[in-house]
């Protein structure tokens, strides 16, 4: 090898000085030369010794080198979450862990679960936020520049895009949400397995020690309600988001009124409104309800019933104040048209005797859409007939039907 490693310098020195000066040769050009050249240690029989020890004799020789964990890495979603708790579950394999690093592995446990959540919040959209512009931010600033420069010609957007780029916005957000969701729970309830069955048993013995382990098992749970404080904070996003996109759904209830007085078909309806099947679709989609998939199907058994209830809270106080300004509404038009003030409200039966007819058949539609909401809302699990907001709902669009049968 010497005599080699003599050839091997020489004949990079030759051919060195063929091809520059001396002046510009150096100590580093003949180091590279060697580093290139014919090393049998290096090259040849240490790379292969050096491979086969890794290979071979890895989890023997390197405590640190784990065989690769298989087992509850598929319930996560993201390749982090499934790195985060591999790197975890290593640390008290039998293949990796040793007795009298206990406490920096425990150490290191809780810096991965801590990082785990500072990365989360990084990467996840502040509350309130949005993953892309949103779209009534950028019909701001064109209107802005138009009020601004009156005189140019360029089109606003139509409110067919601004609804488009909103729904693509919620769609995002939604899907972060529902991913970030199912690797927290995924993790919270993977750790506590793990320190059931493994760590707490691997653990020195602290029996000496009073409360000893259940000091260590209190940090663990600190370090996973932070985790689920962030779950809970995602949560209350993504049900906010599904609530407004429903009680947009809910918008055509205002031409109701309307709707029927330009009718000239006076049947009384016998179904509900067409868009009452529409209200809580953004909460099956998210589910994926009836759909085949949604971003959130794998939270569908620990989440379905809360959300729903809430959103459906939502929808029964936005109802509310549809119902009750159409109320005012109607009862300015009634002034106007008989002259004087009326005591009676939208569901009154005063009126002459075609408007008697509109407002009944009016009366009919609200009662057949806020039972089909009921219907739609039981559905998700959601228990109307205890939910006060509800109550209200109902008992507006049936109570003056029968002080007017009176």
């Amino acid at each position: 090898m010497e005599v080699a490693e003599r050839v091997s310098l020489k004949a990079d020195s030759t051919k060195s000085h063929s091809s520059i000066s001396l002046g510009d040769y150096h100590l580093g050009d003949t180091q590279q030369a060697s580093a290139d050249g014919f090393e049998i240690m290096t090259n040849v029989v240490w790379a292969e010794i050096g491979r086969a020890i890794m290979d071979e004799l890895g989890t023997v020789v390197f405590a640190g080198k784990p065989k690769r964990i298989s087992q509850g890495v598929d319930v996560f979603v993201t390749a982090q979450a499934a790195d985060v708790f591999i790197a975890i579950a290593s640390c008290w394999s039998a293949e990796g862990y040793i007795p009298d690093l206990a406490h920096r592995f425990w150490k290191f446990t809780l810096q991965l679960l801590s990082r785990y959540r500072e990365w989360l919040e990084s990467s996840l959209p502040p509350a309130g936020g949005s993953p892309v512009k949103l779209a009534a931010n950028i019909t701001n600033e064109k209107i802005s520049a138009i009020v601004n420069h009156p005189r140019s010609s360029t089109p606003g957007p139509t409110p067919e895009a601004t609804t488009i780029e909103n729904t693509a916005a919620d769609e995002i957000l939604l899907r972060q949400f529902a991913t970030a969701l199912v690797d927290i729970r995924a993790m919270i309830n993977q750790v506590l397995h793990l320190w059931r069955e493994e760590i707490s048993m691997m653990l020195p013995d602290t029996s000496t020690e009073d409360n000893a382990e259940e000091v260590l098992e209190v940090a663990l749970r600190t370090q996973l309600g932070q985790l689920s404080a962030l779950s809970t904070s995602l949560c209350s996003q993504a049900t906010t988001i599904l609530s407004r996109r429903c009680c947009d759904s809910l918008l055509p209830v205002r031409s109701i009124p309307s709707q029927f007085r330009a009718m000239s078909n006076k049947r009384l309806p016998s179904e509900a409104s067409y868009f009452v099947p529409t209200i809580l679709r953004p909460v099956k989609s998210f589910f994926g309800i009836s759909t085949g998939g949604g971003p959130g199907g794998r939270l569908k058994e620990e989440m379905l019933r809360d959300v729903s209830t809430d959103v459906v809270e939502s929808v029964c106080q936005r109802y509310i104040q549809y119902l009750t300004a159409m109320k005012k509404t109607e009862e300015s038009l009634r002034r106007l048209k008989k002259g004087k003030k009326s005591t009676l409200s939208i569901f009154g039966s005063t009126a002459g005797k075609d408007d008697g007819k509109d407002e009944e058949r009016i009366r009919a539609q609200m009662i057949l859409d806020v039972e089909a909401f009921k219907t739609e809302g039981e559905a998700l699990g959601v228990d109307l007939q205890s939910m006060d907001s509800f109550i209200v709902l109902d008992q507006m669009v049936r109570a003056e039907l029968a002080d007017g049968d009176l």
